[in-house]
């Protein structure tokens, strides 16, 4: 079966894209993916929607397994606002919850 390729994007340009915001909906669709043979190769975020590190780690552990083995990316830039420290934040565990 050949690998098919799949993105999600997290951005808050648009009103429903932020789907970070509702993690059931995105562990699910990368679940439901991944069932079907599809790997999601990416997820943007503005990595800032969490409440704090033990809700993050809970979150990206659902994600990693549903199957999801793609990229992270962070989408920083003058809209989003500067917060600096819950970036760095987000990519401390991330790369705790997805380095092997």
């Amino acid at each position: 079966m050949k690998t098919r390729i799949a993105s999600a994007s997290a951005s808050s340009a648009s009103p429903a894209a932020n789907r970070f915001c509702s993690p059931s909906f995105l562990v699910a669709v990368t679940r439901r993916a991944a069932q079907l043979g599809y790997r999601v190769d990416k997820i943007v975020t503005n990595g800032v929607w969490h409440k704090d590190a033990k809700h993050l780690r809970g979150i990206l552990r659902q994600l990693k397994n549903a199957g999801f083995t793609g990229k992270l990316g962070l989408s920083v830039d003058k809209f989003h606002g500067i917060h600096t420290a819950r970036l760095a934040e987000f990519c401390r565990v991330a790369r705790s919850v997805f380095e092997p």
